[in-house]
């Protein structure tokens, strides 16, 4: 994959235009990459897009503006910050493209084609112009360009897309996040739904899949996502515009303040879908201005305050993934007691994931749970999946180790759990066979793993040119469980705990590796460490 210092160069050449905060570098860097991606998607979709058919458009090419930018830099910034950007606005008028003469007009003329330079030779050795930001957003975040202290500890990519595996969202449904951040999630969204309709494509070692361009399509439905910081808002544009979606929904707003039910609730309230969210830790909260349908939790924590949002913005039937740390499904303040309680009673909590602790490393060491639920019935019971590895290191370089992973048996066996099928291989890697082997006679799914099989390639898949070495997944392997990861909790029990999610409160550890595979733990709790 793209190396990280590769992309030092871009931000060096913004720093020499006087722009040295890389929050308001990768801000600029946002609208660079949807003139980028504009012009990549219509050479996908040729006639079929009507994105530049006027004679003001044809000149708003990236190409066009790269010849101009090594011919002459002052005439390329006028036309950058005048015809550019009225035409950028032209397109999406309420979103952040109205925006994009004030990012243009922080360049200084000399630097727009090394820039624009620059880039290009990036997505030349990349397997997409989406992978290339996708690397910028990361190495954004080395520089500082985020504030865990905010709260703002970003979803890594390989985890949102676990998220949107498992919740399935599908074309035509309303898919929200309300935290939206740098739009990891909806992106994993969006890809989800790009795969289930290509019939070429592949899977990469982390999870991510690799469609051909050619298959790229619209994706029908709405995606939403809404974030309280202005400087997000560009990058979540870009990420979703690269991600195929025609005209993405990303808003600035606050969405626990009292304002936001008020102006959407024709709109979205009680009428979503889907929710993916991973909501701000510990972050900023304007408690006179808090949305009065969360009042009742009698918090300012915002990771409470999102969860009971997600759970209000839902229909009847709607389900939510949520990136929680743990401290919200365990911890016997108050609110979060009457929190859980509320949701177990209220909605059917599927499953939780318990992720390994150095996930949002070098950022946080905090310790996270995905987890799943459909609004509506109670919870009779949950499913509860340990995750001790998950395609990196845990440690502050979080360097790849492609098959030392348990996302890829964790999307196996929670699809045999819930009785679906696989939905994470691409269609150049059969599953049928591993999938006969993982539920051979009725076997418990959670006596057998699955680990990827991988191999390293340096040729683009579909086009056959040259880039930098990627891993990819040529198939799956089944083998015998040697430790537990999967058990079952009655409802009953959960509520005897203070209605306690975390995994740590219900693992019996006395038990030996294959005595507990996939069954409802019997007994009395055992209260360790975490619980």
């Amino acid at each position: 994959m793209l190396d990280l210092r590769r992309i030092e160069p871009l931000f060096g050449h913004l720093s020499t235009s006087g722009i040295g905060n890389t929050q308001k570098g990768l801000h600029v860097l946002s609208y660079l990459f949807i003139l980028k991606g504009l012009e990549e998607r219509s050479f996908v979709r040729g006639s079929q897009d009507p994105t530049f058919e006027s004679q003001e458009a044809e000149a708003c090419h990236w190409s066009v503006l790269k010849h101009m930018a090594q011919e002459n830099g002052e005439q390329t910034l006028a036309h950058l910050r005048s015809n550019v950007s009225r035409w950028l606005r032209a397109l999406d008028p309420d979103s952040c493209l109205r925006d994009a003469d004030a990012a243009f007009c922080q360049l200084l003329p000399h630097v727009i084609y090394r820039l624009i330079d620059a880039i290009d030779r990036l997505c030349e050795e990349s397997l997409s112009v989406g992978s290339v930001f996708d690397a910028i957003i990361a190495y954004a975040g080395t520089l500082g360009a985020y504030s865990p202290r905010a709260g703002q500890i970003l979803t890594p990519p390989h985890v949102a897309q676990l998220m949107a595996d498992l919740l399935r969202p599908q074309p035509g449904e309303l898919i929200v996040d309300p935290s939206c951040g740098t739009g990891n999630l909806l992106a994993a969204a969006c890809q989800y739904m790009q795969v289930q309709n290509a019939y070429a494509s592949v899977r990469l070692a982390d999870g991510c899949a690799l469609i051909d361009p050619q298959e790229y399509r619209a994706i029908t439905g709405d995606l939403l996502g809404y974030d309280i910081d202005l400087f997000m808002i560009a990058p979540a544009y870009a990420s979703l515009l690269l991600s195929c979606l025609d005209r993405p929904g990303v808003r600035e707003a606050d969405t626990l303040s009292n304002r936001f039910p008020q102006r959407s609730a024709s709109e979205i309230w009680g009428n979503v879908d889907v929710v993916l969210c991973n909501p701000p830790y510990s972050g900023v909260l304007d408690a006179n201005d808090l949305s009065e349908s969360l009042r009742w939790l009698g918090t300012r924590s915002t990771e409470l305050l999102f969860v009971e949002l997600c759970r209000q913005m839902l229909r009847e039937g709607g389900r939510a993934a949520l990136l929680l740390p743990e401290g919200v499904l365990r911890n016997t303040l108050k609110a979060a007691v009457a929190l859980r309680k509320r949701l177990m009673t209220e909605a059917q909590v599927r499953a939780v994931i318990s992720l390994p602790s150095g996930v949002f490393l070098p950022h946080s060491g905090v310790k996270t749970s995905i987890v799943l639920f459909t609004k509506g019935e109670p919870t009779s019971e949950v499913w509860f999946y340990r995750c001790t590895a998950d395609g990196y290191t845990l440690d502050a370089k979080r360097r790849p180790t492609a098959t030392i992973t348990d996302l890829f048996d964790l999307r196996m066996h929670y699809a045999a759990r819930f009785g679906e099928t696989p939905p994470f291989l691409a269609r150049g890697v059969s599953v049928e066979e591993v999938w006969e082997q993982y539920n051979l006679n009725g076997d418990d799914p959670a006596t057998k793993y699955v680990a990827p099989e991988v191999t390293v390639a340096a040729a683009h898949p579909f086009k056959g040119t040259p880039v930098a070495p990627f891993e990819q997944v040529t198939g799956l392997r089944v083998t015998e469980a040697t430790t537990e990861r999967a058990f079952v909790v009655p409802a009953e029990q959960i509520a005897s705990n203070a209605y306690s999610l975390c995994a740590d409160t219900y693992r019996d550890y006395s038990d030996s590796p294959g005595q507990m595979f996939d069954r409802k733990v019997r007994g009395g709790a055992r209260r360790g460490g975490r619980g």
